[in-house]
């Protein structure tokens, strides 16, 4: 199980939190990954991919590949660009495909590209051999120039229906965790994040069926946090990580 507070190096984390502010859901894109941006996105794939059975595969698709009637989202154009974030069939990483994903993707805005998440339901046969037929696609996520503008951008939840308690009284390093889930992206747009202070631990958490929106949740939380800190997760729920709780030390607040 990969440990957030250990993934970003403080200069990364500076970076990324610029990369929230312009990140938005792309459908229109003006030309696909140049070979120079390929290369890099090769690296960050290999960088946040291959950890503990959740793997992020790039591969090229035909120009119908967005059209078809299997896929149940918006129309993409303008690019032939996919990341296929994978885990094995059996196992619970669910959660932390959220937050490798996350990454990867607030990596390509720092790249100057545009991301959109494509979640649901795949067929197998329209996509490459690119991995093994025992893995779950847990999500496809589309990159390449972006060609409109960031105003697209859907609304985001008020912060206190995202929270238990009144967000205004809580310790800064809290408030400012809890502004960066605010802007995560998740199915649907639903937001469903629930976070509250529990002494020195900023608590976040989500329903089992909504595990790889948390994963999402706690790479923007993470970003937030530049104090020393552990993140814990519950063992009381199907999925280990369906319920999290960021440990600081109490001299930090």
């Amino acid at each position: 199980m990969i440990a957030p507070e250990r993934l970003f190096l403080p200069q990364k984390k500076a970076d990324l939190r610029q990369a929230v502010q312009r990140r938005f859901s792309c459908h229109v894109f003006s030309a696909p990954p140049s070979l120079a941006d390929w290369a890099s996105l090769s690296y960050l794939a290999g960088r946040y991919g291959s950890s503990d059975g959740v793997t992020l595969h790039l591969f090229r698709v035909p120009t119908s590949f967005f059209s078809g009637s299997f896929l149940s989202f918006s129309r993409i154009t303008g690019t032939n660009a996919v990341c296929a974030v994978t885990a094995p069939a059996n196992g619970l990483q669910d959660t932390q495909a959220g937050l490798l994903s996350e990454a990867f993707v607030l990596e390509c805005a720092l790249l100057g590209l545009g991301t959109c998440y494509l979640t649901g339901s795949f067929l197998r046969k329209p996509l490459p051999a690119a991995f093994s037929r025992t893995e779950r696609v847990l999500c496809l996520i589309a990159i390449g120039q972006c060609g409109e503008s960031p105003a697209s951008r859907g609304k985001h939840k008020e912060l206190n229906k995202l929270c238990q308690g009144d967000p205004d009284t809580w310790p800064v390093p809290f408030r400012q965790a809890a502004s960066l889930v605010q802007l995560a992206p998740s199915s649907g747009g639903a937001q469903p994040f629930l976070m509250w202070a529990d002494g020195n631990a900023f608590c976040l958490d989500s329903s089992d069926r909504t595990r790889m929106d948390l994963g999402i949740g706690i790479c923007h939380a993470e970003l937030a946090l530049t104090m020393p800190h552990i993140w814990r997760f519950s063992e009381h729920r199907y999925e280990p990580m369906s319920r999290s709780l960021c440990q600081m030390e109490a001299s930090a607040l």
